[in-house]
């Protein structure tokens, strides 16, 4: 390991050896190119010129205190420990910042400097954000990120499991991808731009918040796992949303989905407010104290799943029953809107009060020492059976 300090004024920062490098702070230049294995420094004895990375940069720390001139380059730059920026240096940087070969913890140091570039972590190792980060190119989350926010200006590509306490706050215009096992923190959508959710995002066990800005979900789902996941984001509507791992939901508002609420893992939802949803697959139970409004032109379908929370059917579309549909305990309750009842079976497996007068069912079953409520009039078309 070695020091290489800056002193080449403007000039490329590449493989080519020169008098750009020296191994003290405004020492003679001549010494070699950094690697992975040194710490680069660039600072107030560099001047301020401009360094522009050409070729892959490489670095074991890298550090711009006191650096007063600008920062420059589209090619790669690499660093294993730690990146400490100025606030009186100018960053223009387009390029990629990543960490290579990491077995240690990480850090990094804003101090007010917008990243123009991308950032792609790694899932082997622990970040800590000294401070905030904005940056206006791609993140790519993995690993665990602690410390302060990120305030992503561009697009979030989750690549594999994101865990720890840093915010991902999305204030631009940009995108939501992912191929990974999902980001496991808190997420807030502010933005004054447009976020576009694309493909299936993962997230969960954390908080997230909708405050503002245009989000498209056209064909987006959102799974899911890692706990419970308490949504504040009444001012937007989510494509489809999978429960894909045992947890729960915490509604701080309501919550809209414009396809289909599935659960795949058992769901228990807490708080008073609504979830609106146009189709219901209930694969797996889901209980809980919140309203789930069927309000648009979907189905309600089932399998071994019981659903145990209030429903209501209030749609100006048309609702179609699918299967075995199993309830439970609450109330269902229909308003308006169309329904095809199909060959479908309610199963009531506890006791449980129906308001359903303006719609017929096909057939019901009756299960165990259940009583029904019937607060109308019931209209089946099939079959009663207890």
């Amino acid at each position: 390991m070695a020091a290489r300090y800056w002193v080449g004024g403007t000039d490329n920062w590449n493989a080519t050896v020169g008098t750009k490098w020296a191994t003290t702070s405004g020492g003679a230049g001549g010494a070699a190119v950094p690697t992975s294995a040194d710490d680069v420094f660039f600072d107030a004895n560099s001047g301020a010129v401009t360094v522009t990375v050409t070729a892959t940069a490489n670095s074991l720390t890298l550090t711009f205190t006191g650096f007063t001139g600008t920062f420059a380059g589209s090619s790669g730059l690499t660093t294993r420990t730690s990146l400490i920026l100025d606030a009186g240096m100018t960053l223009t940087y387009t390029g990629t910042l990543s960490f290579i070969n990491l077995t240690n913890a990480l850090s990094l140091t804003s101090n007010g400097i917008t990243w123009t570039g991308a950032i792609t972590f790694t899932s082997t190792i622990t970040t800590t954000l000294v401070d905030d980060w904005t940056v206006t190119g791609t993140v790519t989350s993995a690993g665990t990120i602690n410390g302060n926010n990120i305030y992503l200006q561009g697009s979030l590509f989750t690549a594999t499991t994101t865990g720890g306490t840093t915010i991902f706050n999305f204030t631009g215009t940009g995108s939501w991808t992912s191929t990974g096992n999902g980001i496991f923190a808190p997420i807030i959508i502010n933005t004054a731009g447009t976020l576009t959710i694309t493909g299936t995002v993962r997230a969960g066990g954390q908080t997230i918040t909708y405050t503002a800005g245009t989000v498209v979900v056209t064909g987006s789902t959102l799974n899911l796992a890692g706990g419970t996941t308490t949504f504040n984001t009444s001012g937007m509507t989510w494509n489809n949303i999978t429960m894909v791992s045992t947890g729960g939901i915490t509604l701080t508002s309501d919550l809209n989905i414009a396809g289909t609420l599935t659960s795949t893992a058992a769901i228990t939802t807490s708080g008073v407010f609504n979830i609106n949803v146009a189709s219901l697959v209930v694969t797996s139970n889901i209980s809980g104290t919140s309203t789930i409004i069927l309000n648009g032109s979907g189905t309600w379908s089932g399998g071994s799943g019981i659903l145990s929370t209030n429903l209501t059917i209030n749609t100006a579309g048309t609702i179609t029953l699918s299967g075995i549909i199993r309830y439970s305990t609450n109330t269902i309750t229909y308003t308006a809107g169309t329904v095809n009842q199909s060959t479908s079976v309610l199963t009531i497996s506890a006791s449980c009060t129906l308001n359903t007068n303006g719609m017929s069912w096909y057939s019901i079953t009756i299960s165990g020492t259940t009583t029904i409520t019937n607060n109308s009039l019931l209209t089946l078309s099939n079959t009663l059976t207890y």
